[in-house]
């Protein structure tokens, strides 16, 4: 296999990247960054017509008091994760909120089969994102906006459950 060598750029931006994963914990609610930036998704997660799509839920007895989850396997340098990466035959994300247009680009650009169920949209986040001349700020619009990135290699489908169900996948032709 030919390996792709990384620049000093690309390197100083991998490891800011890790020095933030290593901020992150993933939580019964998600991921969160140091405390903030969950407040801060979740103020922003709203539906096309701006209601909420997040909720804090009440604890009880059963509730763990922390919502950290234990034994999440974690990477420590860029070469643990580009070798991962490298390796994987497949990138699966249910409701990835930022992450669903990073694991298209990436099974695109790897040839590597995909299959993504978005959520949020976070147009705040990533306003530069456009579809058929306008922003992207609905969910049918981001699932669009995804599929157009390569409309023969990519295939939707809807799933048999209420909410946020559209898959956006790599076709299995072109993995």
């Amino acid at each position: 296999l030919c390996r792709p060598q990384v620049g000093h750029l690309e390197e100083a931006a991998a490891v800011g990247g890790v020095e933030h994963a290593k901020s992150t914990e993933w939580t019964f609610k998600g991921l969160t960054y140091g405390g903030h930036e969950e407040q801060e998704a979740a103020a922003e997660a709203t539906d096309e017509e701006g209601r909420p799509t997040h909720f804090e839920e009440e604890q009880d007895d059963t509730t763990p008091h922390s919502n950290v989850i234990e034994d999440v396997p974690s990477f420590e340098t860029v070469a643990e994760i580009a070798h991962i990466l490298q390796e994987c035959s497949c990138v699966v994300g249910m409701h990835p909120d930022q992450a669903a247009e990073a694991i298209v680009d990436f099974g695109l650009r790897r040839s590597v089969p995909f299959a993504v169920v978005p959520c949020c949209v976070y147009s705040k986040q990533f306003p530069k994102r456009a579809h058929g001349g306008r922003s992207v700020t609905t969910y049918d619009q981001l699932c669009a906006y995804l599929r157009a990135k390569d409309p023969e290699r990519i295939g939707v489908l809807e799933l048999p459950f209420e909410g946020k169900n559209k898959v956006i996948y790599l076709k299995p032709e072109f993995a």
